[in-house]
């Protein structure tokens, strides 16, 4: 008959020591070589030096949680190790060589208390990535841009260009020809000479812009600083920039003609007093200056920067500006240009180009000078208008800049000689402009202002960059 534990009363085997439920040893073992309880000794040259004491109740405590197995507690284990969804792909190990074994049993050991409280929240799990790439890549994540600065804040940048150049060698040029000594007259006569030289007017020395007229050289200098402008405003890319060179070139071209053809009046005095007869002999030397052929190079070269210009009217294609108020600005421009042509007193059409060397006529130099200066008011007014763009609006700005000036100031009598627009008409005196003139050259003006303020306009409420 077997033994039974004297704690718990489970039934022992014949050889147990200890029982297998609880712990107890049994109360028939004894010590000997074969219980742990009694001392061990070891023979040979590894012979401990103190004796090994086992813990009795680490020994128990393992037996009894090794036992301590139920249904209830694997399945609970089970339930909590499952709380968070499969994954839809299966798991593989990042070394090829080692392919997944889903034989292993991932539950937790029994005997481990497990709190279901503490485990409500799946902890993440971490998957090596997979070396090879995926056949199918995740659509790409597409960022939004920035947006785009509008035009009116953002930073000009400053590229000269060739029509800047151009505006700029013409600048240049038309400022020493305003400084520099036009023509220089001198004479060996004696006194005996002086009373003829006071009936003719005859008068030596050096001639400059303004013995010529009074106001020639503040409408030269309006012309240069439209150049100006309109060379820096071409380089920062402003499309009036490039019609502000060419109304100024226009203008420029204007001012050199009439100041080639006013120059020819003193000329004609000094070769009439030398065709005077004197007892004594003498000599008149006419000496045309650095400022004349300069004066001249800056109109021709106000010609190539006007026709150079008309390539930039074509590329400028913002033409929205309002056709009524461009209609009504060449109507005006073409009332400034013909206003100077309209005879006076015993003037007569024919003398606006009819060439006649008697006295008291236009010299022909004079004559096609002040045509120059009219065609270019009247086709610089009606093309930039016409054009109905901003480039139109510069064009405007530079031709009619310097002719307001010379208009006004001849009408309000600014200065000793001041000449009009196209110097006098048929049959007028020199220092008079008719009141056609004055209308024409104001209107055309201020419809210049009004366009310009509805281009400013439109150009603020535009919502998009140009």
């Amino acid at each position: 008959m077997s033994e039974r534990c004297a704690e718990c009363d489970a039934e022992l085997t014949d050889t147990a020591r200890f029982c297998n439920r609880c712990g107890h040893r049994v109360a028939s073992a004894e010590p000997g070589d074969d219980d742990p309880t009694g001392e061990i000794d070891i023979v040979g040259d590894h012979a401990p030096t103190e004796r090994l004491e086992p813990d009795f109740e680490s020994l128990a405590t393992t037996r009894l949680m090794d036992s301590v197995t139920t249904d209830e507690l694997e399945r609970t284990a089970r339930i909590t190790a499952t709380e968070e969804p499969a994954l839809d792909a299966r798991l593989e190990w990042g070394d090829g060589d080692r392919p997944f074994d889903d034989t292993i049993d991932d539950t937790p050991v029994a005997g481990i208390a497990i709190d279901p409280d503490a485990t409500t929240t799946a902890l993440p799990r971490t998957v090596d990535p997979d070396p090879t790439p995926p056949a199918v890549l995740p659509p790409a994540v597409t960022r939004p841009r920035p947006a785009a600065t509008p035009a009116s804040t953002a930073p000009p940048i400053f590229r000269p260009t060739v029509m800047a150049a151009i505006g700029v060698i013409a600048l240049i040029v038309l400022l020493v020809g305003l400084t520099a000594d036009l023509m220089t007259i001198s004479t060996t006569a004696g006194s005996s000479m002086s009373d003829v030289a006071a009936t003719i007017g005859m008068r030596t020395g050096v001639w400059h812009v303004d013995d010529l007229a009074s106001n020639l050289p503040i409408a030269g200098l309006l012309a240069a600083i439209g150049l100006a402008i309109g060379a820096v405003a071409v380089s920062m890319g402003r499309s009036w920039g490039a019609g502000l060179i060419g109304g100024s070139g226009l203008a420029t071209a204007g001012i050199a003609g009439l100041c080639a053809g006013l120059i020819e009046y003193p000329i004609g005095v000094a070769t009439a007093f030398a065709a005077a007869g004197s007892s004594e002999p003498f000599t008149v030397t006419i000496t045309r200056d650095l400022g004349y052929w300069a004066v001249l190079a800056a109109g021709a070269i106000g010609v190539i920067a006007f026709f150079a210009s008309i390539n930039e009217m074509v590329i400028d294609r913002l033409n929205d500006l309002n056709p009524i108020v461009a209609a009504v600005g060449a109507l005006a421009a073409g009332v400034a240009a013909i206003g100077p042509m309209i005879p006076v007193a015993d003037g007569t059409w024919s003398m606006n180009w009819t060439i006649d060397t008697s006295a008291g006529s236009w010299p022909t130099v004079l004559l096609v000078g002040r045509a120059v200066q009219l065609a270019g008011l009247a086709i610089g007014g009606i093309i930039g208008f016409l054009c109905v763009r901003r480039f139109g609006l510069g064009m405007i700005a530079g031709v009619i800049t310097p002719v307001v000036w010379m208009a006004l100031s001849t009408w309000i009598g600014v200065g000793s000689a001041a000449i009009g627009p196209g110097h006098r008409a048929p049959g007028g005196a020199s220092n008079v402009v008719s009141g056609l003139s004055v209308v024409g050259v104001v209107a055309t003006a201020t419809v210049l202002a009004v366009a310009g303020a509805i281009a400013w306009d439109r150009q603020q409420h535009r919502p998009s960059a140009r």
